[in-house]
């Protein structure tokens, strides 16, 4: 069992004592873990660990070997698209519980008035 195993199995246990909100930012959070951690296995499998670690030391500029990076730049903008989609989907989610909450109240004032 690795150390992702672990983190996940702990997740799961999580549920069963944290409040539903707080869960849900949990996993949120943890998928962008998940993402991310995918994305480096695949660096090092699809290019060798020094050139997955290259990607890093570049992004830092202490690296100059000069390997392609054309495909990791792919993989990067593929991330924040997802990224970027789940802001979306989150606005959009939080714009519809407003919305709802918007009409119980509404219902509210109109029992209240016609009781």
């Amino acid at each position: 069992m690795d150390s992702i195993d672990i983190m996940k199995k702990s997740i799961r246990c999580l549920r069963l004592e944290l409040p539903g909100p707080v869960m849900e930012d949990v996993e949120k959070k943890w998928s962008r873990v998940e993402f991310y951690i995918s994305w480096l296995k695949y660096q090092i499998n699809e290019y060798g660990s020094h050139k997955a670690d290259c990607e890093i030391y570049q992004s830092k500029n202490e690296c100059s070997c000069g390997y392609e990076r054309q495909e990791s730049d792919m993989i990067s903008e593929q991330f924040k698209e997802t990224e970027m989609r789940n802001g979306i989907m989150n606005r959009q989610k939080e714009a519809l519980e407003k919305k709802d909450k918007g009409i119980e109240r509404l219902k509210k004032l109109v029992k209240a008035a016609y009781t």
